[in-house]
């Protein structure tokens, strides 16, 4: 899609050069890992306490329940996240943020429909829902709960879209931060409650209630929070976008171009979500409601140093590429263009989810097999998302060779990621002789736990330095701005 040059913008945070650019970002990644680490610490404690008084299968109705709303939440917000940040800059910085605005307010309309469907499918039509959620206290009302919670989340969403187009990672991170704060201490305080007054199927049905409470509580401050700081915007900004769907005589309210890359990008979601989210799609059809809560712990504890460091440098790269593509005012934006043309043109989104397509019906087979046929269980869940990974890095390792005509050799890869994996080594072997006696890689005590915290984030904040270096670099390097 061919674009114009984009136009300045009075008032920007930053020159929009892609030295002012890449340090944004990198502030950004720094911030957004260091509110994972204190939310996923929280999160984890919360459910080290939690698991003394839940059950697994309650438990496991818990997380099917949020696996319901986080899947609406994501197939409805991440195409429109993605699409926004192909808007280019307008004549005012008004007019480019109020075309942020309406785009943000398409999440809203496009759940209506999401919700409907995975409702009937995953709510109505599953055999955990009709079996085990509807014969439990207070179901009625945990329903209600969970859909004020989604309505919350999606009408904040044109805000978000905003803040992140503006790259203000810090006010994401301070306000995701105090909702899930906020959102562990009332999970906690309502459990507790619950098992003073209530006992057996009773509790349990109370339990789920606490839980899609304390959701509530964390969507009711990320709602009050992102409101709050939008009254003070325009001032601070010095602009005038409206909260709503708004435009001006001299063009249309959406543009042709990004609704194009939208339409992509939400096929692409439906994809991503279902390999992303699959196993938990599947084991509610293929195991226990009791299986599918101890998977749960597994995947919080194996997943956490994923979505500790790895989630918030994917994220933060992908916007600071979008942001130089449509920010740069110089000469070298046509060299940066073509430079990016890969993950801007809609024939190379399709063509990955058409790939996408392939992989998902491979593993829903292969899952079956390993699940169901060679009775493997949760072990074959987990070799089937192996599988999964594995077909998604190769193609994306094939297509980068692919399109800059070079191969990246897996001894490049290894030099890159040698300082990571250094820090990460000596790690391991310290902790293995000074807190394990040299005996294993298990904690037995508190103390044990402590001390191996203790060298867990010494190490995740090693990671957060190096990696932040290494994107300065590269970026650095790609546009030459040292020599320019």
């Amino acid at each position: 899609m061919k674009r114009s040059a984009p136009r300045g913008i009075a008032k920007d945070n930053f020159d929009g050069s892609e030295a002012d650019i890449v340090d944004e970002s990198a502030k950004g990644i720094s911030s957004l890992v260091l509110v994972q680490v204190v939310t996923k610490l929280l999160t984890f404690v919360l459910n080290q306490a939690l698991i003394r008084y839940v059950s697994p299968d309650v438990f496991g109705l818990i997380v099917y329940l949020e696996f319901l709303q986080s899947s609406v939440l994501f197939i409805s917000r991440e195409s429109v996240r993605l699409a926004v940040q192909r808007i280019t800059h307008d004549q005012t910085k008004t007019q480019t943020l109020q075309k942020v605005m309406n785009f943000g307010f398409l999440s809203f309309i496009v759940a209506i429909p999401v919700t409907l469907l995975i409702g009937y499918f995953q709510g109505i039509r599953s055999v955990n829902f009709q079996q085990y959620f509807l014969h439990l206290p207070f179901h009625e009302l945990s329903v209600a709960v969970i859909i004020l919670s989604t309505i919350l989340e999606l009408s904040i969403e044109p805000i978000y879209c905003m803040y992140q187009y503006e790259l203000e990672f810090g006010k994401r991170s301070k306000f995701e931060g105090f909702a899930l704060t906020t959102k562990c201490v009332t999970t906690f305080v309502a459990i507790y409650l619950a098992r003073q007054y209530f006992t057996g199927r009773d509790f349990s049905g109370a339990s789920i209630l606490s839980f899609m409470i304390g959701q509530l509580a964390y969507s009711a401050t990320l709602f009050i929070s992102y409101g709050t700081s939008f009254t003070k915007f325009n001032a601070r900004k010095g602009t005038n976008v409206k909260y709503g769907i708004f435009g001006d005589n001299k063009g249309p309210k959406f543009d042709s171009g990004v609704l194009s890359i939208l339409k992509s990008l939400f096929i692409q979601s439906i994809f991503k979500q279902v390999l992303t989210e699959g196993d938990k799609l599947l084991i509610s059809y293929l195991c226990t409601i009791e299986e599918q809560g101890i998977y749960a712990v597994i995947v919080n504890y194996g997943s956490i140093i994923a979505r500790l460091l790895f989630q918030p440098l994917e994220e933060s790269t992908r916007l600071l590429l979008a942001k130089i593509v449509n920010s740069t005012e110089n000469p070298k934006s046509e060299t940066l263009a073509q430079s990016f043309t890969y993950i801007r043109m809609p024939h190379e989104i399709q063509k990955y989810s058409r790939y996408m397509t392939f992989v998902t019906m491979i593993v829903l087979v292969v899952s079956y097999m390993l699940i169901s046929v060679m009775e493997l269980r949760l072990a074959g869940l987990i070799l089937a998302n192996i599988l999964n990974m594995a077909m998604r890095i190769g193609y994306c390792y094939r297509s980068i060779n692919k399109y800059y005509g070079t191969g990246i050799s897996l001894l490049s890869c290894l030099r890159y990621a040698s300082g990571s994996i250094a820090c990460t080594i000596v790690s391991w072997i310290v902790q293995y002789i000074f807190v394990f006696k040299s005996e294993s890689f298990v904690t037995e005590t508190w103390s044990e736990l402590f001390k191996s915290a203790i060298f867990s984030g010494i190490l995740l904040a090693n990671l957060m330095i190096l990696e932040r270096q290494k994107i300065q670099n590269s970026f650095n390097r790609i546009f030459k701005i040292k020599s320019e």
